[in-house]
């Protein structure tokens, strides 16, 4: 009896979606952040008229995905040194203010005494309608 094989084409997406986010949430004032996906998110950012007064997304990226950047490059005017902050291998944790955006390198560090500190490092990109970190 021969054995089966079964073949599945897995993504490798990082628990991401296919262009990156791993998740985002869409403020409303006086209502419980909602869960979006990048769809939405992109409906909300390049929606014609004026914004929704006091709304916001929250978008969370996977650096792992390929997809991340481009996302990011089409949909949003970030200043150059967030992405230049995704690419630094500075251990300074710094924050800066380019235009009408704040950029945030941060410093995660999780404290087990009996082993090496892991550190992980977050950017952030705050602007009046998104707060996007990767």
């Amino acid at each position: 009896m021969a054995a089966q094989t079964t073949v599945q084409n897995v993504e490798p997406t990082s628990g991401s979606d296919q262009d990156g986010p791993i998740w985002g949430y869409h403020f409303v004032p006086n209502q419980p952040a909602r869960s979006i996906a990048s769809e939405a998110a992109v409906e909300f950012l390049t929606a014609s008229g004026p914004p929704p007064p006091n709304e916001f997304l929250w978008l969370h990226f996977s650096l792992s995905n390929a997809g991340s950047e481009p996302w990011l490059r089409r949909y949003l005017t970030l200043p150059d040194a967030f992405f230049e902050s995704l690419q630094s291998d500075v251990d300074a944790t710094h924050l800066e203010q380019d235009g009408d955006a704040l950029v945030a390198r941060i410093h995660d560090v999780l404290f087990d005494f009996t082993f090496d500190v892991p550190v992980a490092t977050t950017t952030l990109c705050v602007k009046p309608r998104v707060l996007v970190s990767a």
